[in-house]
């Protein structure tokens, strides 16, 4: 994650070990979804880059989506 105004690096993190086909941030910013040639989803806090939930599948997983419930 990088701060623009100053070019600075704010949170530097090796999310997946492979190439990342996808990202997804749900409207309300509070959720990001990732997917990867390494075989895994992961659903992540998009200000921390912490991993909160990891999917893993046999093979590359190509796209990722959010769908919530609930507008609230």
């Amino acid at each position: 994650m990088h701060d623009l105004s100053s070019g600075k690096t704010i949170v530097e993190e090796d999310v997946h070990t492979n190439e990342i086909f996808s990202f997804t941030v749900t409207y309300d910013h509070t959720m990001l979804i990732t997917c990867s040639k390494d075989g895994s989803a992961k659903l992540l806090n998009p200000r921390t880059l912490e991993c909160v939930r990891n999917f893993k599948f046999a093979k590359p997983c190509r796209a990722a989506a959010i769908s919530p419930l609930f507008d609230s």
